[in-house]
């Protein structure tokens, strides 16, 4: 977590401060400014280099200059934790670009000594953190420290999948996250946000045994997290054992369209299609004639949805997929992958709000097989 921040100007004034403890004085900002004003000058005078960091017994201090603009900047950052570094330093790179585009025009003249407008960055501070996960991240180091599900985090650059941080209580292979993770979320994009025109939030996979990988898309950061359930449930081995190849899908088409035909399905669920991998259409129920067409016009990208989820349960876990879900702002879609078909289940975000009820719609309807 960061401590604190500072920005510095020329003078070595503290223009704009940012405290986590909310107890901490704010009066007490020129007195740690003019002592980080000194070691950044020092640096510069004295050794013609730029002080980048420093290492107290418990706090690292990162520092980051900006010399574009007539007033030079120095921002300044303090953690008591060193595994954060990486993290911390993407986000005063963040903090940097967009402190002096919101300022620019008065950055780019002499310091008048009013610091009041800088105050209102508060809340960029607060939207910064929330792109890059800090407001979740202490919760979520507790909870896999409780020893529960929840067995490592990781927090992936959007871009090339650099890993920024990660906290695991369990063995990760962190180049095949990085590879796979921004494939996957590729993939998944193209659907939502080209084909569906709405924005991606998360996407989950979950594996026969159990396991769950969880991507959470934040606007600056893919926010990675593993879960293992331990036990495969009776019902999920029968599942699997009931759609080998020899069994149901073995039959002729008309007896597989009789088989889903029969089924009662959730209210829950706007659309459900059984798929071949090939993207043809095996059977199909509607609830309502609204938009009919729209997603059967997307199964071809979800097919690609699901080979891509498909490939990275087999390389992270080294198991089959038992299915794959992903959630925009209002549409969830997720598909159960039941050898050389797909189940494929449309909804409302606001009806499946939740890996609980996602998971209770489609056993029901594999129960009901």
């Amino acid at each position: 977590m960061i401590n604190e921040l500072f920005i510095l100007n020329t003078g070595g004034q503290v223009i704009y401060s940012w405290h986590h403890d909310e107890q901490e004085e704010e009066s007490k900002d020129d007195l740690v400014g003019g002592f980080l004003s000194a070691l950044n000058s020092f640096a510069t005078m004295e050794r013609g280099e730029d002080i980048k960091s420093l290492k107290l017994k418990e706090t690292q201090i990162i520092f980051e200059r900006l010399e574009e603009l007539e007033q030079h900047l120095t921002f300044v950052a303090t953690t008591k934790s060193e595994e954060l570094i990486e993290l911390i330093h993407s986000i005063v790179h963040k903090i940097m670009d967009t402190f002096t585009a919101k300022y620019e025009e008065r950055l780019d003249r002499p310091f008048d000594g009013d610091i009041t407008p800088f105050k209102e960055f508060d809340e960029n501070i607060n939207e910064i953190f929330m792109a890059y996960g800090l407001d979740v991240l202490e919760s979520t180091i507790e909870k896999i420290d409780a020893g529960n599900s929840l067995k490592s985090v990781l927090f992936l650059e959007p871009g090339d999948g650099d890993l920024l941080f990660i906290y695991a209580k369990q063995y990760v292979d962190k180049d095949k996250m990085s590879y796979l993770i921004p494939l996957l979320t590729k993939s998944s994009k193209l659907l939502y946000e080209r084909n569906l025109n709405q924005e991606l939030n998360w996407i989950m996979l979950n594996t026969i045994k159990n396991e769950i990988l969880l991507i959470e898309i934040r606007a600056s950061i893919f926010l990675v997290k593993i879960y293992d359930l331990k036990a495969t449930s009776a019902n999920k081995k029968q599942i699997f054992e009931m759609f080998d190849e020899s069994h149901i899908f073995s039959r002729k088409l008309k007896k597989l369209e009789k088989l889903f035909s029969d089924i009662t399905y959730s209210e829950k669920i706007s659309q459900f299609f059984v798929v071949n991998l090939d993207g043809g259409i095996l059977f199909k129920h509607l609830q309502t004639n609204e938009d009919k067409n729209t997603y059967e016009n997307n199964i071809p990208e979800i097919i690609s949805f699901l080979t891509s989820s498909k490939r990275a349960s087999q390389e992270i876990f080294n198991r089959k997929l038992l299915s794959c879900s992903i959630g925009g702002v209002s549409t969830v879609i997720f598909c159960v992958n039941l050898q050389n078909v797909a189940l494929i289940v449309i909804g409302n975000r606001r009806d499946l709000e939740s890996f609980e009820i996602i998971e209770e719609v489609y056993m029901d309807i594999l129960a009901q097989l």
